[in-house]
């Protein structure tokens, strides 16, 4: 598991990013699919709560870049990706 993201501000750069891009776009840029089960809320929008934490995790820590989709869990266990983002106060939905 990789370290966890410390810094509300790095999910709020990858959530503008996904807004500017658009959902697929954004998915395609960093190779990762839509969200099968946790999504972030923000604003009352939606967004693949996974693919948000792994481009996060490279804004806030950019000598390591942008995680792969293989290299951490999407869930709610400690350390996944939904579970870190309720760490850093972020509310989660599921579909």
């Amino acid at each position: 598991m990789p370290p966890r993201l410390r810094d509300r501000d790095s999910v709020l750069r990858a959530v503008k990013e996904f807004d500017r891009l658009g959902q697929t776009a954004f998915l395609d840029k960093y190779g990762f699919g839509e969200a099968t089960m946790y999504l972030l809320r923000v604003n009352e929008k939606l967004y693949d709560s996974k693919a948000i934490v792994g481009v996060a995790y490279g804004f806030e820590h950019p000598s390591e870049g942008t995680l792969n989709n293989q290299e951490f869990s999407g869930g709610v266990s400690p350390g996944a990706a939904a579970w870190q983002l309720q760490q850093l106060g972020f509310q989660i939905t599921t579909r």
